[in-house]
């Protein structure tokens, strides 16, 4: 199974800050060979958090990236990414933005 990765423009403005590109490649990878490995976000519509270590610091001080897995589309859609010490979790208007994008990316693949 082939996964296709798209992305937003602020998942690749965040992401650019905290991994280099083979890094980011690996990352990615690790996902799109099990999206669904990771934990689902409370009130987001799907969208799924992993944990990413950072170069030279480790999973504790290092990142997460949310991300939306479809399914039936074999895609993944990398949303957002964030080191640890910027937030913890997502805020109640975090959560809100995310499930606005699902929604507008829904909307687009049923228009395709």
């Amino acid at each position: 199974m082939k996964i296709a990765i798209k992305t937003t423009k602020i998942y690749e403005k965040n992401i650019s800050k905290l991994l280099t590109g083979q890094r980011r490649y690996e990352m990615e990878n690790q996902i799109a060979i099990d999206p669904l490995n990771w934990p689902v976000i409370r009130e987001t519509g799907g969208v799924r958090k992993a944990r990413f270590s950072r170069d030279s610091i480790g999973k504790r001080g290092g990142g997460r990236v949310c991300y939306l897995y479809l399914t039936v589309y074999e895609t993944i859609y990398f949303l957002l990414a964030y080191a640890k010490n910027e937030k913890d979790d997502l805020s109640e208007q975090d959560k809100k933005k995310i499930r606005k994008v699902v929604k507008q990316i829904l909307e687009t693949i049923g228009d395709e």
